[in-house]
């Protein structure tokens, strides 16, 4: 059975307070670089550090060294986001799924490329995800069931190409067999109408947020 990787972004999610219950006794957390942040604000050691280790402060340095995290430091100079780097690590030792926390960040341009990475890495069948706050961010290529409040609000964004033949249910606006084109705004901000939906597509990379409203 695969274990699950909690990947560890430079991002905020001060607002998530019960992080520690999500991740097993058998899953992995690996900290992208300043993602340290998050596991010393959750209290959670993880079992790698990887990155070029720029964003760590004394204090995050200390907390680590305290709970002999094992570091795997690479050069600033590098082809790679640290982000990416976590992802390729966990991809080579057969992690699945892979949930990245904290990615939005403040950065746009490594939102950008990470979230285009994401896409790429579905495209390939690796099953992935996104956790910030309040949001959970998927991106599917053929379907998905998502489990939610009535009143949860969920955005579709075709991420790569059109999306075609995209059909929901249990969402107030429903979609039978439609074509959501690439650069449109049509999907965003629906609404859970029951506690599961579920969406399917025929073509194109799809990106899925759903926001708690609770």
């Amino acid at each position: 059975m695969s274990k699950t990787a909690h990947i560890f972004c430079n991002g905020d999610l001060t607002r998530y307070k019960d992080l520690k219950t999500h991740i097993g006794n058998y899953d992995f957390v690996i900290c992208a670089n300043g993602g340290s942040k998050i596991a010393y604000q959750q209290h959670i050691v993880p079992n790698l550090v990887i990155g070029d280790l720029d964003s760590l402060t004394k204090e995050l340095r200390s907390f680590l060294l305290k709970h002999r995290v094992p570091f795997r430091k690479h050069p600033p100079e590098k082809d790679e986001t640290d982000t990416e780097l976590a992802i390729m690590y966990a991809l080579k030792y057969h992690f699945c799924p892979i949930i990245l926390y904290g990615l939005l960040g403040s950065r746009l341009d490594h939102l950008t490329a990470n979230l285009f990475l994401v896409a790429a890495l579905t495209k390939k069948g690796v099953k992935i995800e996104i956790v910030e706050n309040r949001q959970t961010i998927t991106f599917i290529k053929n379907q998905m069931t998502l489990t939610g409040k009535i009143g949860d609000l969920l955005s579709l964004v075709p991420f790569s190409e059109d999306c075609k033949d995209v059909t929901t249910c249990g969402l107030q606006f429903s979609l039978k067999k439609e074509t959501l084109p690439v650069g449109t705004t049509r999907g965003i901000s629906n609404v859970f109408t029951q506690n599961m939906v579920t969406v399917t597509l025929k073509t194109g990379i799809l990106m899925i947020i759903h926001t708690s409203q609770s």
